[in-house]
């Protein structure tokens, strides 16, 4: 399956560009990134429900498991907003294991 592009009201989400490489994957790890001038607008949590309601809607998708750094409260507020809730501490790595944090594990269940 080709990446979709997707639209919220205020975004375009598409396939990255290598253009997009040096502002998003300075401290590359798998997940959202996002350039820093555009952090505490609101565009990761609209984004990450458009993609959330794509994986439910389109791939029928019932469970996301979402991990982000302990120093990164802003990624728990995220999902915190769209409804992923605490599972456990864990390990989490950065940089394909070369940075190594304490992280918190979340999961997401969709309920019919």
């Amino acid at each position: 399956m080709n990446t979709p592009v997707l639209e919220t009201e205020r975004l375009l989400l598409r396939p990255f560009r290598k253009e997009d490489a040096e502002e998003v994957f300075v401290c590359w790890e798998i997940g959202y990134n996002l350039g820093k001038r555009y952090w505490g607008k609101g565009y990761t949590t609209e984004a990450m429900r458009k993609v959330v309601d794509f994986a439910v809607e389109l791939l029928g998708i019932t469970e996301i498991v979402g991990r982000h750094a302990k120093e990164n409260p802003a990624s728990g507020n995220v999902m915190k907003k769209l409804g992923f809730e605490y599972e456990k501490d864990i390990p989490y790595e950065c940089n394909d294991g070369a940075v190594k944090r304490e992280g918190i594990q979340c999961r997401w269940i969709f309920d019919k």
